[in-house]
Parts: C-alpha cells; structure tokens; sequence
C-alpha cells in the first residue's frame, strides 16, 4: 500500500514536469478575421534553471507581416496589465489585441489594434497569473527584484526557444502596460539596462494610468472625488481621515494596513457615490461580469487547445477582487504602498524615451495624483518639463486629450477616459501610442 501511494504520488508529480516549448498557432481558429499567413506563437517558459514554473505567453506578429523574417521590419512591443495578478490576456481581448471580447461577450475583430501595425507580446506574469503556473507557492515573487529576475529569464527563454535572436536586434522594442505595471515596468527595465550586453533593441517605455508611486496617489483620491462633486464635505472628511491614516502607515512601513485600508477606502468611495465605478467615474457598477465571462472563455478547452496551453491550469482573469483574492495578489499586498520604482524610472529616462498617459476619469490614479508624481521625476530637463504648459491633442476635429514632452519624458491626459484606456477609448489610445512609438 505504502508503494503504492508513493507510485500515485510520482505520477501525479511528472504530469505536472514542465517541458519549455514554443508552438506556431493557426490564425484562422483563433478568428476567421485574422490574416491566414500571420506569424502568431503561444508557449511557456521558466522562470529560472530546473523550475517547474513558467511564464505563459502569446505573440502575434504584425499583420503585415506574412513570415518569421519579415517580423523584423516591424516594431515589437511587449504588453502587461496589472492587478496585482491580471492577466495580460485582459489587454489582448479588451482594447489591444486583434480580436475583441465586446459588451456583448462576442468574439469581433478589433480595428484599433496595436497588431495591425506592430508585433506585440502579451506575457502573463508573474507566475500564478492567467495561463502562466506555479509549481509551489514559494516560488511565487513578493517582491519586484524577483519579478524582475523571473521575467527576464523566461523572455531570453523566449527569444531563444522561438528562434526570434533576429527580431530583438533588428526590431526596436518598447515596453507597455497600465496599472500596476506601472511598478512592473521599471523593475524589468531597469533589470535589463543594467545588462553588459543588450538582450533586445529597447527604444522606450509606455505606462498607462500607473500605480507608480502610492504616496501621491493617495494624497490626490478624495480631492479628486470632492472637487468632481462625488462626494459632499463631510464625507471627503471622512474619506480624508482614512487616507491619512494610510499615508501614516506607509511612512511606518505597515503595508499591510494600506492594502486593507485603500479596499475600504474604494468600498465607501462607492457606496456614498450611488454605485460610481471608480475605475471609471462615468460608468456605474464593475466590469466584473463582463471579466467572469472573458474568464470562463480563455479557461475553456477548446481555447486552451487552441492556444496549446495545458488543461490542468486553471486560468484566471483578475485576482484583486475584494471578496476574491488570488495567491499572486496576496504575496504583493504588502508592496502595494511601496513607493520602491521612483529611483528605476528616473535612470530608465535618462537612457530611453518614456510616455505616461492617464484617463481623465479615474478615480484610482487619478490624473492629479499622476501629475503630482510626474513633475517630481528628476531627469536632465525637470525644470523644464514642469514649466512646460499641455497643448491639445487632435483626432477627426476633436479634442481627444492633453500632451507635453520635454526629452525623454512625456505625459498625457486623455479626455473622457478611465482607469482601462484601452477599453474606454481604443481608438484615441491608438493614435497617442504610434504617435510615440512612430516619432
């Protein structure tokens, strides 16, 4: 009998061995509207030597691109969400990928694509996320250094299982993401600047709506809320008190707290406002019916068979819900109030171009907040930045946002858009970002 468990338990460890592998997809089974001869990759890769854990990915070339050499004419950008613990499938399929996961839950082609012009990475990170896997617990980063270092090996993993050695020297890069990329980001690049030998042709760097710095976001939340007319005085007082609170915890590194105390901080901001989406101040209710049913679809076996991703995970969309808390988000409450990337960023400007936009209607990092970090980033031309005034930003005769750059540094505020830009405003997000990445 005792042999018997042991034999069961080995089987049951080797069906999870982890075999690095990079697959060449068929475009028209993931959507007939897809160009037949796109060069679209999914697969897996470590996190480190001898780990059964992974990063999942999916790589769509560009659709003007018919074969693997021609990818190389094209620029590649690498996408991430944020959470703690969303997928970047969630950007794929709301806003940036080619195919579209619309309000009526169907399948469409998405006209604004980032795809139709560039290459384009979505890589669920870190482990435990979406369709990405981890072996143990432990393994699971609680910091960003760590998330930093798994990321960077998987993606030479990456490069190299997928023979792409050409497509990150020929092609120029950039790096993209909202939300708690805003933290992920410049961890990772500021891993891989510090390299002797670059492992890519990295041209710049785009975060939307970041939680970058908690400090000044924080400070900005219940102005914001008040001066919109969301709340009455006394309870932007009440809101007040719990916020400096917060700001009190962090300066005493009690992280913890900060995560608790900004959930009920979005819980009360919610119910004094009838229902307000603080993602998006405009909208009323969550996105969170919308999310389960994208869940429930990318977790089916035909969409699993279809990406080649293994059936035994379990994929997931978001992790940060208030009743619903992932393993990945609960290993990185704790560096939610940490104001640790400021210094990452800094030296990254000083290397490489970086764009920063905000919606106008987030009620998380609201624009204000952003801005009160922004002008405080140190770089060759601050001075000059902060004197810098906003000039308008134009789309088929409309205003659709606000812009300044001042060298490597540029920020913009996009008008009637909230925490998701992509989602929101698809179309105005698009022409922003090949503005920057086609200068």
């Amino acid at each position: 009998m005792y042999l018997q468990i042991i034999a069961i338990s080995l089987l049951h460890t080797l069906s999870y061995t982890f075999e690095p592998v990079c697959n060449k997809l068929i475009p028209k089974t993931i959507h007939n509207s897809l160009p037949t001869n796109q060069y679209i990759l999914s697969g897996q890769f470590p996190i480190k030597p001898d780990s059964n854990s992974y990063l999942a990915f999916v790589f769509y070339g560009s659709q003007y691109a018919s074969n693997q050499e021609q990818l190389n004419y094209y620029k590649t950008i690498v996408w991430f969400n944020g959470g703690p613990g969303t997928s970047s499938q969630l950007g794929n399929y709301i806003g940036i990928g080619p195919i579209n996961f619309n309000e009526k839950e169907k399948l469409e082609k998405n006209q604004y694509s980032w795809n139709l012009k560039y290459n384009i990475l979505f890589i669920d990170q870190p482990i435990g996320v979406g369709y990405s896997y981890a072996f143990t617990k432990d393994e699971i980063p609680d910091n960003l250094d760590e998330i930093a270092s798994q990321f960077n090996y998987a993606f030479v993993s990456f490069l190299d299982k997928c023979s792409l050695s050409e497509l990150s020297k020929e092609s120029k890069w950039y790096f993209a993401g909202e939300s708690y990329a805003g933290k992920y980001i410049p961890a990772i690049v500021y891993a891989l600047l510090q390299q002797q030998e670059p492992i890519i042709n990295l041209q710049g760097i785009i975060l939307g709506n970041p939680w970058t710095e908690p400090i000044a976001i924080i400070s900005e939340m219940s102005a914001y809320a008040f001066n919109l007319g969301l709340i009455d005085l006394q309870e932007r007082q009440k809101l007040e008190k719990l916020l400096l609170k917060t700001l009190h915890q962090i300066k005493n590194q009690e992280y913890l707290n900060v995560e608790s105390n900004l959930q009920i901080y979005f819980k009360e901001l919610a119910q004094m406002s009838g229902g307000m989406n603080y993602q998006n101040i405009k909208k009323f209710g969550s996105y969170e019916q919308h999310n389960k049913k994208l869940e429930q679809y990318l977790n089916s076996e035909i969409v699993k068979n279809i990406f080649k991703f293994p059936l035994a995970v379990t994929f997931t969309l978001v992790q940060n819900q208030i009743e619903k808390q992932g393993e990945v988000y609960q290993a990185l409450k704790q560096n939610i109030g940490q104001s640790d990337v400021i210094h990452k960023l800094e030296f990254i400007i000083n290397k490489i171009p970086v764009l920063i936009y905000n919606g106008q209607n987030d009620a998380l990092c609201t624009n204000s907040g952003t801005q009160r970090w922004v002008n405080r980033i140190h770089y060759q031309d601050s001075n000059e930045f902060i004197q810098q005034n906003f000039t308008t930003i134009q789309l088929n005769d409309r205003t659709i946002g606000y812009k300044k750059k001042v060298g490597n540094l540029g920020l913009v505020i996009i008008n009637d858009a909230g925490h998701q830009v992509p989602r929101d405003k698809p179309e105005e997000l698009f022409t922003i970002v090949t503005g920057f990445i086609d200068l």
